[in-house]
């Protein structure tokens, strides 16, 4: 495999990661529902599957945006550049919202659901304290604020922190965030353009990756390699999370 494969395979990854993304996004719908429909009192299964499914939406969410800086970091090693180019710190995206919406050419109100998802992503991963911790007979709900503390490099010590968590039905606040930050984190995904011979090596790499594979194809190796080729040319077009982004839209009116 060279780099300009691996960036193509890191492309494709994005749409992966937003398919992941919709299952789980399905997945907190369906329960939420059941949660509702469910006699009192509610049984603790609902508030952990809603948990579950939270943290994995928050994690494929992540996903997309770290997949999105790594092939613009792959696209710039195979331009000749800096691998920073055309990349801004985390810290100024995070704290500065003019910064993050001209970054993003977007509304400067999807900064919100930015600091959410890496406040949520954080929580979740390290102490829970963000976790989907209540709710009513009907829905689930954010309970409290997010109260944890957070190391500051600045002091060098560890400062209590409070941020505020979002308001409302928990399914709906998952949909408007994907909503948000899905398309802003596709317009900074970069793809590299491939040549025949590109894709040639790329089928000939996965055909020797698999033991034993060829053992069962002596003989006929360019005919497969030809048709993998083809295969790859034609069913790997540019991508697009038009069709999700409807079927969220459709989910957060139904909520």
């Amino acid at each position: 495999m060279d780099l300009k494969n691996y960036a193509e395979i890191v492309y494709f990854q994005f749409y992966r990661k937003v398919e992941e993304l919709d299952f789980f996004i399905t997945e907190a719908a369906d329960n939420a529902f059941s949660y509702k429909d469910a006699p009192a009192p509610k049984d603790n299964f609902y508030f952990d599957k809603m948990q579950f499914t939270f943290s994995a939406c928050i994690n494929a969410l992540v996903s997309t945006w770290e997949i999105a800086k790594l092939s613009k970091s792959l696209a710039n090693e195979l331009g000749g550049l800096s691998e920073r180019e055309g990349l801004v710190s985390e810290m100024n995206l995070e704290s500065n919202p003019q910064v993050f919406a001209e970054y993003f050419d977007c509304d400067p109100a999807v900064h919100y659901w930015f600091r959410f998802m890496k406040d949520a992503r954080n929580a979740n991963a390290h102490d829970g304290s963000f976790a989907l911790n209540g709710g009513n007979i009907e829905e689930f709900l954010f309970q409290t604020d997010l109260h944890r503390f957070k190391w500051d490099g600045k002091s060098k010590r560890f400062a209590y922190v409070v941020s505020e968590s979002p308001k409302g039905n928990a399914v709906c606040v998952i949909l408007k965030a994907a909503i948000a930050l899905v398309p802003a984190f596709e317009n900074k995904l970069e793809r590299p353009i491939l040549s025949l011979g590109d894709h040639y090596a790329s089928a000939k790499f996965k055909l020797e990756s698999i033991v034993g594979l060829l053992n069962n194809f002596r003989g006929k190796e360019s005919e497969l390699i030809g048709s993998m080729v083809q295969a790859q040319i034609g069913g790997q077009k540019n991508r697009s999370c038009e069709k999700q982004l409807e079927s969220w839209a459709r989910k957060l009116e139904s909520m």
